[in-house]
């Protein structure tokens, strides 16, 4: 449903809209193929990070990124400075990246 409603963004001309992406486990990887369809849609790609709260708490567990993720994830951004992260995406707290008994990590304040 969202490629549709972004579909329909394109047929009816809206130009430089933004897609939002949650990095996630399974996505992490889809992230070249999310700039490419942003680019050839005319919009902007936005990445933020998976965060324990809401809906995510529930899921976490299974949709958090790996440490291995986690630490591809920022030269990744920095490599593709048209894509802007989320904050608070950069510095990622050590407390996320790999949290001793899979549970989510505290971010301080």
């Amino acid at each position: 449903r969202a490629f549709r409603a972004m579909e329909h963004l394109v047929d009816a001309g809206v130009e430089d809209f933004k897609i939002s992406v949650v990095a996630t486990c399974h996505n992490i990887p889809q992230l070249p193929g999310y700039v490419r369809m942003a680019s050839d849609m005319g919009a902007r790609l936005r990445v933020t990070r998976l965060r324990p709260s809401g809906r995510a708490v529930e899921s976490w567990h299974r949709l958090r990124p790996t440490q291995q993720q986690q630490r591809a994830l920022h030269p990744w951004l920095v490599d593709h400075p048209d894509v802007p992260p989320g904050a608070p995406l950069l510095p990622l707290p050590a407390q996320q990246l790999a949290p001793a008994d899979g549970r989510p990590g505290v971010t301080p304040v």
